[in-house]
Parts: C-alpha cells; sequence; structure tokens
C-alpha cells in the first residue's frame, strides 16, 4: 500500500479523477518494478529505480515528464498527462467528458 502522498500517485489523480482506480503493485519480474496502472484508460507505468521516472509501456521510449503543468495553455484545465522523450513531447488527454477546475 503506497502513501496518499507518494508523488506519482499525485500526479496520475490529477488524470484518473475517480478513486480507487489507480492500480499499484510491485512487479515480480526481474527487476522488480513498481507498476502504476490506469485501467479506465488502458494505461500502465513502470517505476525505473535506475532514473526515477515512471516509463510508459505504451509509448515505447516515453516516460512521464517532471514538469506536468503547461504554462499559457489549456488555461483551467489539468485533465492530462505530458510524457517525454529524448526527442519530443506527447499530450495525453481522456476522451469524452473531463472535468475542468
Amino acid at each position: 500500500l503506497l502513501p496518499p502522498d507518494c508523488a506519482p500517485l499525485r500526479v496520475l489523480e490529477k488524470f484518473e479523477t475517480l478513486p480507487g482506480l489507480i492500480h499499484s503493485y510491485l512487479a515480480t519480474t526481474e527487476p522488480e518494478r513498481l507498476v502504476f496502472e490506469l485501467p479506465r484508460y488502458d494505461l500502465r507505468f513502470e517505476l525505473d529505480e535506475g532514473d526515477g521516472l515512471l516509463h510508459s509501456t505504451n509509448f515505447r521510449g516515453f516516460w512521464l515528464a517532471k514538469q506536468q503543468k503547461l504554462e499559457d495553455a489549456l488555461h483551467s484545465f489539468e485533465q492530462y498527462l505530458i510524457l517525454e522523450s529524448v526527442q519530443q513531447k506527447l499530450l495525453i488527454m481522456p476522451a469524452g467528458i473531463t472535468t475542468r477546475k
């Protein structure tokens, strides 16, 4: 069980707004990795202890960006994730109804 102030959970909770729908577990494959799944969106991330980043298993070569805030864009809309790779960035938004704060 992860503490509620766990940094990866805080980031993923702004995307998955329904409680209890972010699944986390320790994968027993070598090497062991902490896995986070968002089943409603078919997204999965693995924590790499070497670099401390959440790597996407859906978008090969991409990881969850450390900076998750878009300045001067999508005003008042926060339900997105920013992924980055060595060469580019991706913005993931849910399809359908979203929330605006």
